[in-house]
């Protein structure tokens, strides 16, 4: 079992690319970074990658969870937000001063 949640980081490409260089010599990492669902960002001249991740045991004590967020604490420019299973549970951290990344909340309707 375990605690699941939700997670995207938006990256420059630059440091994307330099992260990938970066992990290639951890397996699972490597393989973490391959499973994230990627996505292109272009604002002006600059090109930013948005990795997501949905329902992961996002643990720091992970050693390619340890490795991305210490490799994410080097960069000043990126965007983090990880959701947990608890309502409250929301890390959010917003460096590229473009909001590349947002938490939204919205009412579903369950008829049964």
């Amino acid at each position: 079992m375990g605690y699941y949640s939700d997670v995207a980081i938006a990256v420059q490409k630059k440091d994307y690319i330099k992260l990938k260089q970066a992990i290639s010599s951890l397996c699972s990492a490597a393989d973490l970074i391959e499973a994230a669902q990627k996505t292109e960002i272009q604002i002006d001249k600059e090109k930013y990658v948005v990795l997501k991740w949905q329902s992961i045991k996002w643990y720091n004590d992970f050693e390619e969870i340890s490795f991305i967020e210490k490799f994410l604490k080097k960069i000043p420019h990126h965007d983090f937000i990880r959701i947990g299973e608890e309502m409250d549970d929301i890390e959010e951290y917003q460096g590229t001063n473009h909001y590349l990344i947002e938490v939204q909340r919205d009412i579903s309707i369950n008829s049964q």
